[in-house]
């Protein structure tokens, strides 16, 4: 973010994609080291610098990977 600013690019709103969840799960954000491991302090460094940022939320409960999806397993519980 702050390199935008330092290259002179001008940077008015950001769109984060499906990349930010959690292995593309509704719900989720992935937290890895390499990821998004402070997603709270990202948006709010965001606002503070006056930029405007959206998630692209992809819709689906899937019923298929690996782990434990809480999201899922809520929605079997309640079946």
């Amino acid at each position: 973010m702050d390199q935008y600013r330092a290259r002179g690019i001008p940077l008015d709103g950001m769109h984060i994609d499906v990349d930010l969840q959690d292995r593309y799960r509704t719900f989720t954000i992935n937290t890895a080291p390499d990821k998004f491991p402070n997603p709270k302090q990202m948006f709010q460094d965001l606002r503070n610098m006056g930029v405007k940022a959206c998630t692209n939320i992809t819709p689906v409960i899937s019923s298929t990977g690996d782990g434990y999806y809480k999201t899922l397993a809520e929605g079997l519980q309640e079946k």
